[in-house]
């Protein structure tokens, strides 16, 4: 059974629907957290996870209803990452939203636990009825004549094959661009050289998703336990 969670903010219906669990060995996670000092990651990796170790990431992805559409934000590993990875198809269907009523796509940022889910495993798309929305500059990183989907290696081809199968449906757009009324785009690049996060705000307090955030032992400080949790 998939696992979700459904919560309101103003008349947005919004559900957090894990895709799975993602791990990385100490160089692998060390990429994402390549700001660190080496060797104060190098420590507390290990310290965390033990020598030789291995440090799981959660994924989820957010589908947020509004009165007349369906928005899905990202859209995990893809069907090809099962059993560890694409639980957002099985998540839908536990919700009971079909593949062909989701109409728009947001694609926070290009990576590969972001828009594995685009396509199926013979190439088709996976929302047959959906137009996909991403960065422009974004899309130039990954698909300009030297972009990172450029490559030789079977990753590079795999991201390529994903993102050409939605360029006949892909808005490009800039920074505070509205997908629709309450739901808005603000760049918030760093991860990548343009990713996107969202602004809800349907008539009420606004809420604000990073929709790419990693918290990892390595990158916290420690707690002891005379340590006050937050509340």
């Amino acid at each position: 059974m998939a696992h979700t969670y459904s919560f309101a903010v103003g008349e947005f219906n919004c559900t957090v629907i894990s895709d799975g669990v993602s791990e990385g060995d100490e160089a692998r996670v060390g990429r994402i957290f390549s700001a660190m000092d080496a060797e104060a990651y190098s420590e507390a990796f290990r310290k965390a996870y033990g020598e030789g170790g291995m440090a799981g990431r959660s994924m989820s992805t957010l589908l947020v209803e509004t009165p007349d559409h369906k928005v899905l934000l990202d859209t995990g590993l893809g069907q090809d990452a099962a059993p560890t990875g694409g639980g957002v198809f099985e998540g839908l269907d536990e919700i009971g939203v079909g593949l062909d009523e989701i109409d728009i796509v947001v694609i926070s940022h290009a990576h590969g636990d972001h828009i594995g889910g685009l396509t199926n495993p013979d190439g088709a798309l996976n929302f047959p009825n959906a137009r996909y929305v991403i960065a422009e500059k974004e899309w130039d990183w990954m698909m300009g004549p030297e972009g990172e989907a450029r490559g030789e290696d079977d990753y590079s081809r795999s991201m390529l094959a994903k993102l050409s199968a939605i360029e006949d449906r892909l808005t490009k757009v800039e920074d505070g661009y509205e997908v629709l009324p309450g739901i808005t785009l603000l760049d918030s690049p760093g991860h990548t050289p343009r990713h996107t996060a969202i602004r809800l705000d349907p008539n009420c307090e606004p809420l604000p998703h990073p929709l790419d955030h990693n918290h990892h032992p390595p990158t916290l400080p420690p707690l002891t336990r005379t340590t006050p949790l937050p509340r």
